[in-house]
Protein backbone atom coordinates (compact mmCIF):
# COMPACT_ATOMS: atom_id res chain seq x y z
CA UNK A 1 0.00 0.00 0.00
CA UNK A 2 1.27 3.40 -0.65
CA UNK A 3 -0.14 6.04 1.37
CA UNK A 4 1.92 9.63 1.11
CA UNK A 5 1.62 12.38 3.27
CA UNK A 6 3.92 15.22 3.65
CA UNK A 7 3.73 14.95 7.53
CA UNK A 8 3.71 12.27 10.34
CA UNK A 9 1.57 14.44 12.38
CA UNK A 10 -2.29 16.48 11.47
CA UNK A 11 -1.77 19.83 9.49
CA UNK A 12 -4.46 21.89 10.00
CA UNK A 13 -5.46 25.27 8.58
CA UNK A 14 -6.08 28.61 11.58
CA UNK A 15 -6.38 31.50 11.13
CA UNK A 16 -2.44 32.00 11.82
CA UNK A 17 -2.12 30.26 8.47
CA UNK A 18 -1.18 26.22 8.44
CA UNK A 19 -0.24 24.55 11.68
CA UNK A 20 0.99 21.41 12.82
CA UNK A 21 -0.33 19.36 15.73
CA UNK A 22 2.43 17.29 16.96
CA UNK A 23 -0.06 15.75 19.62
CA UNK A 24 -2.53 14.70 16.61
CA UNK A 25 -2.19 11.84 13.91
CA UNK A 26 -5.13 11.30 12.48
CA UNK A 27 -3.97 9.50 9.41
CA UNK A 28 -2.26 7.09 11.17
CA UNK A 29 -4.74 4.37 11.06
CA UNK A 30 -4.20 4.35 7.37
CA UNK A 31 -0.73 2.99 7.95
CA UNK A 32 -1.62 1.35 11.78
CA UNK A 33 -0.77 -2.47 11.79
CA UNK A 34 1.83 -1.83 8.26
CA UNK A 35 4.65 -3.92 9.13
CA UNK A 36 7.05 -1.43 7.44
CA UNK A 37 6.98 2.55 7.14
CA UNK A 38 9.70 4.22 4.70
CA UNK A 39 10.50 7.68 5.31
CA UNK A 40 11.98 9.82 2.15
CA UNK A 41 12.68 12.92 3.53
CA UNK A 42 15.88 14.20 2.31
CA UNK A 43 14.63 16.01 -0.77
CA UNK A 44 12.06 18.80 1.39
CA UNK A 45 15.01 21.16 2.68
CA UNK A 46 15.77 22.02 -0.88
CA UNK A 47 12.15 22.86 -1.63
CA UNK A 48 11.76 26.89 -0.40
CA UNK A 49 8.70 29.21 -0.12
CA UNK A 50 5.53 28.63 -1.51
CA UNK A 51 7.03 24.95 -2.98
CA UNK A 52 7.06 23.70 0.81
CA UNK A 53 4.49 21.13 1.80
Amino acid sequence: MLYRTPFLVDLVNEKAGRILKLDSIKNGRAWKGMDMLIFNTWHWWTHTGRNQP
